[in-house]
């Protein structure tokens, strides 16, 4: 968390950057799994899970990003 106050501008931005790269990275995601992807071939019964995971991954750094956009409180 923050030391200093944050102003909405950046909070806001932030989270915008994190948002769209969210629902860029979803889109992304459902185009290869359902075009590209050999998944069922090699994981077999297993593919849900793995693509799950995978894809969890990819989006778990997202809020971090958003958070880097934010940048350092306006107190310092």
């Amino acid at each position: 968390m923050p030391v200093g106050r944050m102003s909405w501008r950046h909070a806001l931005l932030g989270d915008v950057v994190a948002c769209v790269l969210w629902e860029i990275t979803r889109h992304a995601l459902v185009w290869y799994y359902a075009t590209l992807a050999q998944i069922q071939t090699v994981y077999g019964s297993f593919a849900a899970a793995i693509a799950v995971l995978l894809s969890v991954e990819v989006a778990a750094i997202f809020p971090f990003l958003g958070a880097q956009v934010r940048g350092a409180p306006s107190g310092e």
